[in-house]
């Protein structure tokens, strides 16, 4: 692919063969988990890769542009948290072979560096509750995960 960006069927085949997922599949309505987050990382990679609007990637994939933001914003989330996902991401990338690559790495980066920044203030707020107010902190642990053994 050289300098030029990558086609949104050499997207979809990218994606397809790092999750061995049949593009159809992609394409489709399925929403079992493994397909939805191939899906979603197709929708990342082509709206971070051409020039296509949202509603033009949402007509791609058969799905509103909203669909499309939703996506979007839960595979950064997602890639914000998970390492494994972060590599297959980057093998996606790297199989692309395109020069705009980094700028989706940019996008991803910033999305983590965001999450990391959200999860490290709340893991102080939980820090904060369970030193300042443990009998607070306990009964909220409890009524959230249930009694142990139970």
């Amino acid at each position: 692919m050289n300098n030029k960006n990558p086609t949104i069927t050499a997207i979809q085949d990218a994606v397809s063969a790092e999750w061995n997922i049949p593009v159809i599949d992609i394409m489709g309505q399925e929403r079992f988990a493994p397909i939805v987050r191939a899906r979603h990382v197709c929708f990342l990679f082509v709206r971070s890769l051409t020039s296509l609007s949202l509603t033009e990637i949402g007509e791609i994939f058969n799905r509103d542009h909203t669909s499309i933001m939703h996506g979007i914003g839960a595979i950064e989330r997602a890639y914000a948290l998970d390492p494994i996902l972060r590599d297959r991401v980057a093998r996606v990338a790297e199989a692309l072979n395109s020069t705009a690559t980094f700028e989706a790495r940019y996008e991803i980066d910033e999305a983590r560096r965001r999450a990391n920044s959200i999860t490290s203030a709340f893991q102080k707020a939980i820090l904060t509750m369970a030193t300042e107010r443990p009998l607070d902190f306990l009964a909220r642990v409890s009524a959230a995960f249930g009694e142990v053994g139970e």
